[in-house]
């Protein structure tokens, strides 16, 4: 929209055209080495996404699809099928990508686009990349006093993954901080009160219950918020992790490592970013890994996924040493771009990786 260009500037075409080659380029590999689209997009969650895009949330087989935010969803029902769900979620991540580098730089950008679980969702059809995309602008536009359209970004992010309602307190108190007894700042925030209250209504008239998006997330075993302990233990003993086709032939313990090997870096990087001043992108990325390190079921191995909001804040947190350290920056994109293409292999051959 106009109003967005005005926002985020002229467009960077150069940059741009750079990203959408990346994108093209890992697709391409991946179905050089035997990837198949269509199995990648019926994988997991995104065969829910589609499967309610198709039906609406009326599955009387799987009553449990009210956990999911109903954006991705309309948006699929409304372009089309399959290769909508593809197109839209691939979208998303260039944007996330582009938005980022208008926020920071190339270097920056692309440890984004090449993140593992960010290059294996942003390009498989889930509804993350459309989540992270609206968290980048809420923040946009959060430091451009631009109330309105932070709110309306983050109802955006909300009701795509209802996760994204744990920062909205957090943006609330961001303003708070800079704006005072400024009563009218605080008026943008009833967006998402309404949407939410919208969904609610409608939840408990579909669903008898205005939280099944909460009560119902304990049929994959997340019955609320623990101790790190109890949940390393429950990924040590737990149901879901000794399931053969949820591990793909690893073990518990291998399964716990690979959480932390995501989270333990991301926690102490920002906690670093907080003292050194950046505490509004430290707190926004610690909600998101403390989040992953307090739940149990299914969101506790599906950690480096649902860590993905909390990754664009470590990065702008750190974009200026990343710029001036371009090599490590290059090998780490390397890095994570093996084992992205690695993982979206085995994510289109049916195994769970997150």
């Amino acid at each position: 929209s106009l109003m967005l260009r005005a926002k985020l500037g002229r467009p960077d075409f150069s940059a741009f055209n750079y990203i959408v080659l990346l994108k093209a380029a890992i697709i391409g590999l991946f179905m050089v080495l035997g990837g198949s689209i269509v199995q990648m997009i019926w994988a997991w969650d995104a065969n829910i996404y589609l499967r309610i895009a198709q039906n609406w949330y009326y599955d009387p087989h799987d009553p449990n699809l009210y956990v999911f935010g109903p954006f991705y969803p309309a948006l699929i029902r409304m372009f089309g099928g399959l290769w909508a769900a593809f197109l839209i979620a691939n979208i998303f991540a260039i944007a996330c990508v582009y938005l980022l580098y208008k926020f920071s730089n190339m270097p920056t950008a692309l440890l984004l686009a090449t993140f593992p679980t960010f290059l294996v969702f942003g390009t498989s059809g889930y509804a993350d990349p459309i989540m992270v995309f609206f968290l980048i602008l809420s923040y946009w536009f959060y430091t451009k006093g631009k109330y309105w359209p932070m709110a309306l970004s983050l109802t955006l992010a909300a009701v795509t993954k209802y996760t994204a309602l744990f920062v909205i307190p957090i943006f609330l108190l961001f303003v708070a901080y800079k704006q005072r007894a400024n009563i009218k700042a605080y008026l943008p925030f009833l967006l998402p009160v309404c949407a939410m209250g919208g969904i609610m209504l409608w939840l408990w008239r579909a669903a008898s219950d205005p939280l099944a998006f909460i009560h119902l997330q304990a049929a994959w075993g997340a019955t609320g918020l623990v101790d790190p302990v109890t949940q390393a233990n429950w990924v040590l003993h737990g149901w879901f992790t000794n399931q053969p086709a949820v591990l793909s032939n690893s073990q518990p313990w291998q399964w716990l490592t690979r959480n932390y090997i995501f989270q333990l870096p991301m926690l102490a990087l920002l906690i670093l970013a907080a003292k050194r001043g950046k505490w509004e992108l430290s707190i926004i990325g610690l909600t998101f890994t403390i989040l992953t390190l307090t739940t149990i079921g299914m969101p506790a191995i599906s950690t480096p996924r649902l860590i993905l909001p909390g990754v664009w804040p470590l990065l702008l947190a750190y974009k200026d040493e990343i710029k001036a350290n371009r090599d490590i920056a290059v090998i780490l994109m390397i890095v994570f771009a093996g084992v992205g293409l690695y993982w979206l292999l085995a994510h289109a051959g049916g195994a769970f990786l997150a």
